[in-house]
């Protein structure tokens, strides 16, 4: 790791890559480009560890990513002590039916501001990328070649970065997805959630993730991911267009879930929460749009890559910051920071995650117009056959 005294600096910082953001898509960025000779800075505007309002939920396709980079981290991320190994998912629909899914795969529930900064400090222990916490990015100037980002640090001091290429990775509130992006706000492609820690839940499954579908609240759920010590992260989401339709407030809406619900009820009733409901946006990758351009390349969340059915996004964030990754090695071998040819970081991961996307956006659709669609799905569910084919699909 490399130290760096933001007081002493008050010039140009000249680098190969700047990634924003120090999220997973960032880390994981940092982690892959360690593996060349590039010079690359991690800008981050908070000072880890820091907390990201989340359902807190590692699906498997995180762990691949990781072992496809490398083999060592990834077993410290399958060993990782701060989780709640996750092995099933149970559905419960709003007749109260319910049926469960299996997973083979590795999958655990953690604490975002614990396995975020797992993530990073393995870039700040395992690599050269130099760190820069605390910065407040105020502008971003990208002209092919010599882009330009500026800001403040924690200080209040003038700081000022140069490179040939910027990965933005620093959310969908970010500088990066606000300047450099193509995406603009449609309720019909966004949700929003809240989400507060939970202790004495009765009857908390530690190794089950709970989804609920509650009547008058759909498309969206309600969950319980069990975390340590009896703990969970409970919550809810809706697509945003709905929300504004029904001109619901989800931090009632939640309290109303917990204190009405015919069996909830009874699990909360000597529930402590040990956290305030807090609230969060999830930009769907439920349209197509231009997440790169001319010396810059845009990951998770920045690019709206959040699945528009389960409405997870981590997996996706990481995979990205891989992909843009390795797409910015081939621009430096090759010296080509082109639109055209930074277009195939764009193909790449629509190619990936397109198809998912576009099936799962239209399966919310249906569900958004025929909710009573949910109970028969959740009745026939639980035979073995089409419980077996949907587990493909989840």
């Amino acid at each position: 790791m490399v130290i760096i005294d933001l007081e002493l600096i008050m010039k140009t910082l000249k680098f190969d890559i700047i990634i924003v953001g120090g999220g997973p898509a960032g880390s994981t960025c940092a982690l892959k480009l360690s593996q060349s000779n590039l010079k690359v800075a991690l800008v981050e505007k908070a000072t880890f560890p820091r907390d990201k309002i989340c359902g807190d939920a590692i699906p498997g396709p995180a762990f691949k990513v990781l072992n496809s980079i490398s083999p060592t981290w990834a077993d410290l991320m399958n060993n990782f002590s701060k989780s709640q190994d996750i092995k099933s998912s149970k559905i419960i629909s709003t007749n109260n039916s319910n049926f469960t899914i299996n997973w083979f795969t590795k999958s655990y529930n953690s604490k975002r501001i614990d396995f975020d900064s797992f993530l990073f400090d393995i870039v700040k222990q395992d690599t050269l990328t130099e760190i820069f916490e605390g910065v407040n990015l105020k502008s971003i100037k990208v002209n092919n070649g010599t882009n330009l980002i500026s800001g403040t640090d924690s200080n209040d001091n003038e700081i000022q970065f140069q490179s040939k290429l910027i990965i933005g990775a620093d959310g969908a509130n970010g500088i990066c997805s606000k300047k450099l992006g193509s995406i603009k706000m449609d309720k019909n492609h966004h949700c929003a959630a809240v989400r507060a820690y939970v202790k004495d839940i009765k009857g908390l499954e530690k190794g089950t993730n709970e989804f609920y579908l509650i009547k008058g609240f759909t498309p969206g759920y309600f969950w319980i991911f069990p975390l340590d010590h009896e703990k969970a992260n409970i919550g809810f989401g809706m697509i945003s267009n709905k929300i504004s339709e029904k001109r619901l407030s989800l931090k009632k809406a939640l309290k109303e879930i917990i204190s009405n619900h015919p069996t909830l009820k009874e699990r909360f009733r000597n529930s402590t929460f040990e956290s305030d409901i807090k609230g969060f946006g999830l930009p769907l990758g439920s349209r197509f749009a231009k997440i790169s351009g001319a010396g810059f390349m845009l990951c998770g969340d920045a690019a709206s890559l959040i699945d528009p059915l389960q409405g997870h996004g981590i997996d996706k964030a990481m995979w990205s910051g891989k992909w843009a990754a390795e797409q910015a090695i081939k621009c430096f071998s090759l010296n080509n920071f082109d639109v055209d040819f930074l277009k195939d970081y764009d193909k790449k991961v629509y190619q990936k995650f397109g198809p998912e996307f576009r099936r799962n956006y239209w399966i919310l659709k249906i569900i958004s117009r025929f909710p009573t669609l949910l109970n028969l799905i959740t009745f026939a569910a639980q035979n073995r056959l089409i419980k077996s084919f949907m587990q493909k699909f989840t």
